[in-house]
């Protein structure tokens, strides 16, 4: 189904995408969606800013409308977009802004989850603690999981408040 008298070429591009995306997997089964590159970019900046609940809220109660956390990871996977503690990537940052012509950007950190302590294999450490700062900046891949000694000193360590 498609909106009748509306073209892409309206200011509406996404919306009628996104709608024309609902109303085409609402026709088929979960297995058989498909999603164009808008509807996964916008899902890709749902996730990242919105974070895992919000994103599920808003799939789970439009169905068909956005893809699952699977394929989600999955994307971010196959690109340069894995999300990593303390990893601020700035040179990618000016690289955007320079291609969107930005001169200002407004940045920020959202810690109101919950944050839970688990092992990442493919990095080998661990994500959750509070990472320690140099000179005002995270430092990266702080908790390699070295030894079973290290990982009970973190765990029983009183600084990070937890």
């Amino acid at each position: 189904m498609r909106i009748e008298g509306v073209t892409n070429t309206d200011k509406n591009v996404f919306l009628i995408d996104f709608i024309n995306t609902v109303t085409s997997n609402l026709t088929k089964s979960r297995n058989h969606f498909r999603y164009n590159d808008k509807i996964k970019e916008f899902a890709l900046s749902l996730y990242i800013l919105g974070g895992e609940l919000t994103y599920e809220f808003i799939r789970l109660n439009i169905p068909g409308s956005l893809p699952s956390l699977t394929i989600l990871s999955t994307l971010i996977l196959n690109s340069n977009l894995k999300i990593s503690e303390a990893e601020s990537r700035f040179d990618q940052f000016q690289k955007h802004f320079k291609n969107l012509n930005l001169q200002y950007a407004f940045g920020s950190e959202d810690v109101t989850d919950v944050i839970k302590k688990k092992y990442d294999s493919i990095t080998n450490k661990f994500i959750g603690f509070p990472t320690p700062f140099d000179h005002g900046v995270p430092i990266k891949e702080y908790y390699h999981a070295d030894s079973l000694d290290t990982l009970k000193l973190w765990f029983n360590s009183s600084w990070w408040g937890i």
